[in-house]
C-alpha cells in the first residue's frame, strides 16, 4: 500500500506525486545486507544511516567494518547491493 503525503479531500485524484511508499527501514535499523556476484551470495549486518522505502537507495554502515556503502532496501530489514560496473 502507500501511504499519502499530505491531507487529501474526499472525491480528490490521487496522483503518483501525492503518495508514498511506506518506510520499512528506519534510520540505525540493524539490517541484512546481501551482495551476491559470479554465484556466490555474502550476507551481513549492517547499520541503515537513513530511512528507506521498498526501492530507495539508503546509506549503510558494516556493522562489523565501519565501512560505508549504499545498497536498495528490498524489505523490511533487507538491502541488496548491486554489482559494481568499474
Amino acid at each position: 500500500g502507500r501511504l499519502p503525503k499530505m491531507a487529501i479531500r474526499a472525491g480528490e485524484m490521487l496522483g503518483r506525486s501525492r503518495v508514498a511508499s511506506p518506510l520499512v527501514i528506519q534510520r540505525g535499523d540493524l539490517v541484512e545486507v546481501g551482495y551476491a556476484r559470479g554465484g556466490i551470495r555474502v550476507m551481513a549486518k549492517a547499520k541503515a544511516l537513513e530511512a528507506g522505502a521498498v526501492g530507495d537507495e539508503i546509506g549503510l554502515e558494516n556493522a562489523q567494518s565501519g565501512r560505508k556503502l549504499r545498497g536498495q532496501v528490498t524489505g523490511p530489514g533487507t538491502v541488496e547491493i548491486a554489482e559494481r560496473r568499474d
